[in-house]
């Protein structure tokens, strides 16, 4: 099916056998696609509320609450609606890696939309040891959909990284 509207829809499920019917309901909740009006860029954003993602899992994270794991080369994580105001400086995200690591890019639109940074992500000495990365950021202002792509740094590393939380830093005023 396709939904146009966000809110919660209810599918059911229905397996006969033939005598017996058994049916089993499922709810969705569709959110907003329209970008506009979204969360701060600038405030802390928890890497496991994304909107969209690709090939990532979710796990518990010995700092508290989830983190995104299990990424692989080309996976991505989608966030709506990041409003970066008059614009962005830098990008910093709380990693970990017990491989060889990788980058994050940082695109606006789509997986290959404009490319805004590049951050990478050393090993930190295991997939829950901590550490915080930041790079330059150009061109992000006004509200867009932010997508946070894996990639592998040329080495054979299965999974590259874990990603706990990120955020970025506004330019700083002209006075």
């Amino acid at each position: 099916p396709s939904f146009t509207q966000s809110g919660t829809y209810t599918i059911r499920f229905a397996v006969t056998d033939g005598e017996k019917t058994c049916h089993e309901d499922i709810s969705i909740t569709v959110y907003d696609r329209q970008v506009g009006g979204g969360a701060s860029a600038y405030n802390q954003i928890q890497a496991e509320e994304y909107t969209d993602m690709s090939g990532i899992q979710s796990e518990n994270c010995l700092e508290g609450g989830r983190n995104v794991g299990w990424i692989q080369n080309g996976d991505y994580i989608c966030y709506y609606g990041i409003n970066f105001g008059q614009g962005a400086e830098s990008f910093s995200a709380r990693v970990s890696s017990e491989s060889a690591g990788g980058m994050i890019e940082l695109r606006l639109g789509s997986v290959t939309g404009k490319l805004i940074g590049t951050c990478s992500v050393s090993p930190t000495g295991g997939w829950q040891q901590w550490k915080t990365v930041s790079c330059p950021v150009s061109e992000a202002a006004g509200t867009h959909e932010l997508f946070l792509v894996f990639c592998s740094n040329g080495t054979d590393s299965d999974y590259l990284m874990n990603i706990n939380w990120f955020q970025f830093s506004p330019k700083a005023a002209i006075t």
